[in-house]
């Protein structure tokens, strides 16, 4: 059990450009791929994109009077996204991947049907989690 006030990874916060990132790992990501976007070698950064991993639905259930429960949608908000060249990449900074991270992943790749995922590369270099997905015709 966390004491209110802590941080679940020991993450520091960190501010760059006016933004504030949840660690200091993230920041300095943010930093190279923005001097990657300036050089052109990178296109479309994206800060937190949002994916839907698992659209809303309705459970049966005899717990309501209407005898459904609503179960929301599942968003995915990964900490980067950007273009090279054909590629779509999605880049999540963490100090090591958690089971919710692992579940997220799978989630994406499985909603991921206009790439070719046979293409799908993981780099975990230092905490960084890339997946590549080269775009279909």
């Amino acid at each position: 059990m966390y004491r209110r006030g802590n941080r679940k990874f020991n993450a520091t916060k960190t501010k760059v450009d006016g933004i504030l990132f949840d660690s200091k790992m993230e920041a300095a990501e943010y930093v190279r791929l923005k001097k990657l976007e300036r050089a052109g070698a990178i296109q479309d950064l994206e800060l937190q994109p949002r994916f839907v991993l698992l659209r809303s639905f309705n459970v049966l259930t005899n717990k309501t009077k209407n005898g459904k429960s609503k179960q929301g949608t599942m968003i995915y908000t990964p900490d980067f996204s950007y273009y090279q060249g054909m590629e779509f990449v999605v880049l999540e900074t963490k100090g090591f991947a958690d089971t919710a991270f692992k579940l997220h992943k799978k989630l994406l790749l499985s909603q991921m049907d206009k790439f070719e995922v046979d293409c799908f590369i993981e780099s975990t270099a230092n905490g960084i989690y890339e997946y590549r997905l080269d775009k279909r015709k």
